[in-house]
């Protein structure tokens, strides 16, 4: 038996969250390390965590190369500069009523 084929949307979101988790490291400190090459702790579950909250309302959120993300709804998108922006757009549709 094989296994199911990722569609491209998958694959691209698996790569991204898979470069930001190998160059997370340990730290006691939670702080924001955009801009160091380095994703903020917790970014990853926050980001799995919105996207589903967002496709259980009929929307895709796709991470960008530059750190923003898209989020997409039938022929239309909007880019959102952060993970914040994105829990804010999710609160914005309806989210957590």
């Amino acid at each position: 038996m094989t296994a199911p084929m990722k569609s491209e949307a998958e694959t691209t979101i698996a790569a991204s969250l898979g470069s930001r988790d190998q160059k997370q490291s340990d730290s006691s400190h939670g702080s924001d390390r955009r801009g160091t090459g380095q994703a903020p702790l917790g970014y990853t579950k926050r980001l799995a965590n919105v996207t589903a909250q967002l496709a259980v309302k009929g929307f895709s959120l796709y991470p960008l190369t530059d750190e923003t993300l898209l989020v997409t709804r039938w022929n239309m998108s909007r880019v959102l500069p952060s993970i914040e922006a994105a829990e804010r757009f999710y609160r914005m549709v309806g989210g957590d009523q």
